[in-house]
């Protein structure tokens, strides 16, 4: 039930995350915008996550905590914190961020005056070596096509009565870009979103973050997923031509130029391919994204998946990279050497990351564990 004295319900998924849960917690608690319920979900943590919980709870009235009885992922945390929600707008923080004091005031301000049925904030994003930039050119992308808000979805809140007529939540058998499918569900459908300047949502980039440098299987085949499931949903829904093909063009890109070179297997190189030869099929406006998009389209459209995956591994530079692996006593696996054109990667054990070298522009950059930025060097 919707309690109109609840002003935003903030769902706030726990895991794992006792250094950085405090600060999180206070940030909430510390919002101009008092009427608010703060829903923690804990997904069984194995450190002392849940019991700075517990302590919060004793102090602010305002947090409500859960505590799961098995570890079920984000999405199970989330929905689980959507079932409990009693406030007017629902919003979502993650457990390693923080927001503005007045982040959720601005927002409910600006939804609740229009009526809309999302308003979304800035977002400020604190990088691995400390350095912070603002994501300058979303709100203006969003002004000019609303489904150009695809991903940040915690940096807006979302009608709750919206959310339950179209029965919108996470699903549990996405374990990555679950977040991107519940923009898919909630932005093609709002008939208005507030843009929201000045108020921010800080992402901060942490190395053990589930968007690490590469993804396992099943993370692969999550996001191939999730783009199938995106491109049935559009198909249900009647969007126009335009809006139908952005989100297909995403969805697209997604696979292309995200999933791809978050694998390092053939077998998952070939299922994105596959994946993407069943989506053109589905394509309800073929000839206007062939139009669009020619560089995928024509090797798509062709169906041959030999040819696309030639392609993309040719875009990749996959097949220009020269390996070089040293064995220990011949047999044990010690070093993995991978050269392109523009990178250089040193593996300890053949697929642990040491050392990454980037060439990028008039710079040479060096990452500690393929993540942390240790040295720039100017190039010549």
């Amino acid at each position: 039930m919707t309690d109109t004295k609840i002003a935003v319900s903030i769902i706030v998924p726990v895991y794992n995350v006792a250094p950085w849960l405090g600060l999180c917690l206070d940030s909430l608690i510390g919002q101009t915008l008092q009427n608010i319920e703060i829903i923690c979900i804990d997904d069984k943590s194995t450190d002392n996550s849940l019991e700075i919980l517990r302590q919060y709870e004793k102090q602010d009235k305002k947090i409500v905590v859960i505590a799961l009885p098995e570890n079920g992922g984000v999405s199970a945390a989330r929905n689980a914190g959507l079932a409990t929600a009693k406030g007017k707008y629902i919003g979502f923080v993650d457990s390693d961020d923080y927001i503005d004091p007045d982040f959720y005031e601005k927002l409910y301000s600006a939804a609740d005056a229009t009526d809309a049925d999302i308003a979304k904030g800035e977002v400020l994003i604190t990088d691995f070596d400390g350095s912070t930039s603002k994501r300058t050119s979303c709100l203006h992308k969003i002004r000019k096509n609303k489904i150009y808000f695809d991903n940040s979805f915690w940096s807006a809140i979302y009608s709750h009565d919206f959310i339950k007529k179209y029965q919108i939540n996470f699903p549990p058998e996405l374990t990555v870009s679950e977040d991107r499918f519940f923009l898919i569900q909630t932005v093609s459908r709002a008939n208005k979103i507030e843009l929201v300047e000045g108020t921010f949502y800080h992402y901060i980039r942490r190395i053990n973050s589930l968007d690490s440098e590469q993804y396992c299987d099943e993370k692969i085949k999550s996001l191939a997923k999730m783009a199938e499931s995106s491109v049935n949903l559009i198909n249900s829904l009647d969007l126009d031509t335009e809006t139908y093909n952005l989100i297909f063009s995403q969805k697209i890109r997604l696979l292309f130029e995200y999933a791809f070179y978050k694998t390092g297997s053939i077998e998952m190189m070939v299922l994105i391919v596959k994946t993407a030869i069943g989506l053109w099929s589905k394509n309800k406006h073929i000839d206007l994204y062939k139009s669009q998009n020619m560089d995928y389209a024509i090797y798509l459209a062709k169906q041959n998946e030999v040819r696309l995956l030639l392609y993309l591994l040719k875009k990749t530079n996959v097949q220009d990279a020269q390996i070089y692996k040293l064995k220990l006593l011949g047999f044990i696996p010690l070093l993995k050497i991978k050269n392109s054109h523009n990178m250089t990667t040193v593996c300890v054990f053949w697929f642990v990351p040491l050392i990454k070298i980037r060439h990028k522009s008039t710079k040479i950059i060096y990452r500690l564990f393929g993540l942390i930025p240790f040295l720039t060097k100017e190039e010549k």
